[in-house]
């Protein structure tokens, strides 16, 4: 860069902005003194299109342009007579990689946030390629970083502090290396990936299911480890369909790349699926999953909005709750036919309901908890009136976006009540009733466990899912 002048602007001082014309952006310059030249490092060729720039006065385009004039590493910009009290700007074209940051930079923001919050790097870093081609589209040395930090200061910092300079370079160098979005091999960090699908799916198809899953078969924890005194971040699905787990990796694969999966089949009995990728877990918590047992928040947990929203989102949300954690009724006999899918949350009870239901309800050794129906509570002259969990409610919703309405049911189906940690649960159940719901469901939604059974048990005809084995 040059040394310092009378009338230069160092790149760092430049107040500049990106303004849309039609579907092409442009860079802004504000000028601070509209009487005088202005000086203007001369790496900025690298960034501006140099042919006819225009004056912008009080706001409002001209026909005027300023003569541009460059002289070793200075630009400088010489204006007609502009009134002393106009404020004054000038309005640059920009380079294709440019267009290219800003066509991308909104997919990418979330992404560089989360690379920068976990201290990782991308690889490879492509800097020295794109130092090069700047100063080919410059015709003269540039100063990379500097590049990179002024379009950082145009592009995001209005909208995050939070992405690093490191990243952002990184990210950028790829830009300009390939003038479309980059392609990384490999995320360095404590948490490693390789072959990073980026930037990263947090709002898909893909993770609207993961989320369903994880509403059902998952667990968010954070584990703290005395002997390092540290905290790692698990992701945890427990089942014991071993397909299941093969489709969750292959999800999970999709969402993110290729990371380390710990997978232990000696889990009382069911295969456990354990992650301790701490950018997977960040992913996860920025899609909508909270950490903790979902019994105690499910009361007050909403379905992430943006899953609500499309009913892309919502399919697969319901493809990852049925497969966990759905049954269907068939008994053509009677002609019955439901699908349906059950919750554990989190109640208060008075302690004379509990005492009830200590006294005449069921007990189970094996979970070491009294059960009893609301039924049966009514019969001995107890009521109990609970708000609809707020996950319950969002699911209803959404099941009536995409199914007759008057085929959605909702029970309260059994209370559960622990003594060991004095907490009671009650058990929805949401339906999914009659025949032909079932079967639309069922080819909507494609839950390839429940649409084994329904083809076992011929509701369905085999060459309908041709897909499922």
């Amino acid at each position: 860069m040059h040394s310092k002048i009378a009338n230069s602007v160092k790149i760092d001082e430049i107040k500049a902005q990106i303004i849309i014309k039609g579907k092409n952006p442009f860079i802004l310059f504000r000028i601070p003194n509209s009487h005088e030249d202005i000086c203007l490092p001369s790496d900025l060729l690298a960034v501006i299109n140099p042919e006819q720039p225009k004056i912008i006065i009080n706001h409002e385009e001209t026909n005027l342009h300023p003569r541009i004039e460059k002289h070793e590493e200075i630009l400088t910009l010489r204006f007609p007579h502009i009134p002393a009290d106009s404020k004054i700007g000038v309005l640059f074209g920009v380079r294709r990689w440019v267009k290219v940051a800003f066509t991308e930079s909104p997919r990418w923001k979330k992404t560089l946030e989360i690379l920068s919050v976990n201290k990782a790097s991308l690889i490879p870093s492509y800097i020295s390629e794109a130092s090069r081609k700047l100063e080919q589209i410059a015709g003269q040395p540039v100063n990379f970083l500097l590049i990179s930090k002024f379009i950082r200061k145009i592009l995001i910092n209005h909208q995050s502090e939070s992405i690093s300079h490191d990243i952002f370079s990184t990210w950028l160098a790829g830009i300009i290396v390939y003038e479309y979005s980059p392609k990384f091999l490999e995320i360095r960090s404590a948490s490693p990936i390789k072959n990073p699908s980026l930037p990263f799916n947090i709002i898909s198809g893909d993770m609207a299911e993961l989320l369903g899953i994880w509403s059902s078969d998952g667990t968010l924890t954070y584990v703290k480890y005395s002997s390092r005194n540290t905290i790692i971040p698990t992701f945890v699905v427990t089942s014991r369909d071993e397909k299941f787990i093969d489709t969750l990796d292959i999800l999970i694969r999709r969402i993110l790349g290729d990371i380390i999966i710990s997978v232990d089949s000696s889990y009382r009995t069911k295969t456990q699926f354990r992650i301790r990728n701490k950018i997977f877990i960040h992913i996860l918590e920025e899609a909508g999953a909270l950490p903790g047992r979902k019994s105690d928040f499910f009361a007050y947990y909403n379905v992430p909005k943006w899953i609500m929203k499309k009913k892309e989102y919502i399919i697969r949300w319901f493809k990852g709750v049925l497969e966990c954690d759905g049954d269907i009724k068939i008994c053509h006999k009677k002609r019955t036919y439901a699908v349906r899918y059950s919750r554990n949350i989190m109640i208060e009870l008075p302690r004379e309901i509990i005492n009830v239901i200590i006294e005449h309800g069921r007990e189970n050794k094996l979970t070491k908890s009294y059960t009893m129906t609301p039924k049966q509570l009514e019969r001995l002259g107890y009521y109990i009136r609970p708000m609809i969990p707020k996950i319950i409610r969002d699911e209803i919703n959404m099941l009536r976006k995409i199914l007759p309405k008057n085929r959605i049911r909702l029970y309260q189906e059994r209370i559960f009540y622990y003594p060991k940690t004095d907490r009671s649960t009650l058990k929805w159940t949401i339906g999914i009733n009659g025949k032909e719901t079932v079967i639309s469901c069922l080819k909507m939604i494609s839950p390839p466990r429940l649409v084994k059974k329904a083809i076992e048990r011929g509701l369905i005809p085999p060459t309908m899912f041709r897909h499922f084995k």
